[in-house]
């Protein structure tokens, strides 16, 4: 038997200037969650295609490969980034959880450093944390390569991880004078 297309969905953005849509989407019960090439979220009936709701966050940012999804015995919510943004959505709606950061969106920007950041994969939900990675430069004024964990409830930094000891910290000692950025 051969397969045949059962619904094709059309974000309404514009096929010129390399707007591509990488994004894998996630389907939980029944319903197929994505990201358009302009980072705007949507919501869609699995089974027909038809379009539940649409969510821009507004600016720009770079390919989105994916979501995430958290839930407990009470609430569930869907995450994705945006640029140097975490955006978290209640799923039912397509709205902004309002108790999340600030009205839905928290500022991912690392305190140290000046170099280039960005996230364009989805990070890992685990119990109640969101952890995530990015990708930096490699120059001498680069972040330095820190992965962060968020309470999915409300957005605050639970724990960090630097791959690079601090100066002064465990490990960097086994560095050469100079070499760990201060």
């Amino acid at each position: 038997e051969e397969l045949e297309v059962a619904w094709v969905y059309d974000s309404g953005e514009p096929r010129q200037g390399g707007s591509t849509m990488y994004t894998s989407p996630l389907i939980i019960d029944g319903v197929l969650y994505g990201l358009s090439p302009r980072l705007v979220a949507f919501a869609l009936d699995a089974a027909t295609g038809e379009e539940l709701w649409r969510h821009d966050p507004g600016g720009s940012g770079a390919a989105q490969r994916g979501l995430m999804w958290w839930q407990d015995d009470e609430q569930s919510r869907l995450f994705y980034t945006a640029g140097r943004e975490l955006i978290a959505l209640d799923p039912d709606m397509g709205r902004p959880v309002a108790d999340f950061g600030e009205n839905g969106r928290l500022d991912l920007t690392p305190s140290e450093g000046a170099g280039p950041f960005s996230i364009t994969v989805p990070g890992i939900i685990f119990e109640d944390l969101i952890v995530l990675g990015f990708s930096t430069g490699e120059g001498d004024r680069s972040q330095a390569g820190v992965i962060r964990a968020y309470s999915a409830i409300n957005g605050d930094l639970v724990w960090r991880f630097n791959s690079l000891p601090l100066v002064g910290g465990l490990g960097s000692e086994t560095w050469a004078e100079g070499a760990l950025n201060t």
